[in-house]
């Protein structure tokens, strides 16, 4: 858009077309994203210190487990347990 107004697109009065301001793509009629990205924190048990996951997930819902919880479940499923 930047290069567009240089070249003296969009510019002067009247309407402005296709080089008009547009609002966030939430806003327009057709295109809808449905799902939003989840960025994780994972925070240290020891130290408190706080780290961003490097990429987001898009997902329309996120669900994080500890492994501890997960291995508990695995075995209560198939009987190790006893």
């Amino acid at each position: 858009m930047e290069r567009a107004r240089k070249r003296g697109l969009g510019r002067g009065m009247g309407n402005r077309g296709k080089w008009g301001s547009k609002p966030a793509i939430s806003k327009w009629k057709r295109k809808t994203k449905s799902t939003t990205k989840k960025v994780f924190m994972y925070t240290c048990n020891v130290c408190k210190k706080s780290k961003q996951a490097k990429k987001g997930i898009r997902a329309s819902r996120a669900q994080l487990e500890a492994k501890e919880e997960k291995q508990k479940q695995g075995k209560e499923k198939t009987g190790e347990n006893k």
